[in-house]
């Protein structure tokens, strides 16, 4: 397998690099089955596996046995469906104890789910309360300082059409604009 070059290296007959990855590498072609040679131990490679039964013949041949008279025979066959029926009823017994566990994880995830929905939910509603407070709060200061600036204003007919909030969100726009005129006014004046 391995020879010496005139350079006084080792070098393998076939050609492939002397490195113990390729040892039980084959060059292409090189390969003669019907040879056995000092490299091969001989083995015949089987290649045809017509002659093989196939899975059914197999399982059938099993199943079909020559009787038996003795008792010992029984017994084991007794033993072994003994066997195979605690078998399955640890297989029945797992497949069960799997369900549970698919239906406990479902339902804790579906809790889970539930639960930060009405997270979101309280937050949205908190939120809007605070928008809501600070509202009022901004309405209820430019009042006093409208009040402070004016002497009096007379009293304004509500509508009964329209809810508390377009009503506030109405009274901060006139107050807004009024500001801009008084603010207009004074920048008039410093000129």
């Amino acid at each position: 397998m391995f020879h010496t070059t005139s350079d006084g290296k080792t070098a393998r007959k076939d050609g492939l690099p002397v490195n113990t990855l390729y040892n039980n590498f084959v060059k292409e072609g090189a390969y003669d089955p019907t040879q056995k040679g000092a490299d091969g131990d001989g083995r015949a490679i089987k290649r045809d596996f017509t002659d093989c039964n196939s899975d059914d013949e197999k399982d059938a041949a099993h199943v079909v046995s020559a009787p038996s008279s003795s008792s010992d025979d029984s017994s084991s066959d007794s033993e072994d469906e003994g066997k195979s029926s605690k078998e399955k009823r640890r297989r029945e017994k797992k497949a069960l104890k799997e369900k549970r566990r698919a239906e406990k994880k479902a339902a804790l995830k579906a809790a889970k789910l539930e639960a930060k929905r009405q997270a979101k939910l309280e937050e949205k509603k908190r939120l809007k309360k605070e928008a809501k407070e600070a509202l009022k709060r901004k309405l209820e200061e430019e009042k006093a300082s409208s009040s402070q600036e004016k002497v009096e204003e007379p009293p304004r007919k509500k509508s009964k059409k329209s809810n508390d909030k377009n009503a506030a969100e109405k009274e901060v726009k006139k107050q807004d604009r009024k500001d801009k005129k008084k603010s207009k006014k004074s920048k008039k004046e410093k000129r």
